[in-house]
């Protein structure tokens, strides 16, 4: 049997809680409503989140550009 906590912090540490929730609901594999639920408030946090960030860093290499900085994004650990 499948440990629910288990897959909800998984995807919680790896910020996949969103495709985790739709591979789940792909796979005709129906989670626990308090499970369920708790993927999908991971999954908005997470995308708020990237969202953030991903507003942050056009900022910063929009303003280096300016300067005359060559910037490349390389995705990395993030805390």
């Amino acid at each position: 049997d499948l440990v629910w906590e288990a897959v909800t912090a998984a995807a919680a540490r790896h910020r996949v809680a969103g495709l985790v929730s739709r591979r789940l609901e792909e796979a005709g594999v129906r989670a626990p409503e308090p499970i369920a639920a708790a993927l999908q408030t991971t999954a908005a946090h997470d995308a708020r989140l990237n969202f953030r960030i991903a507003a942050e860093a056009a900022r910063l290499t929009g303003a280096l550009h300016r300067t005359g900085v060559s910037v490349m994004l390389l995705k990395g650990p993030h805390q």
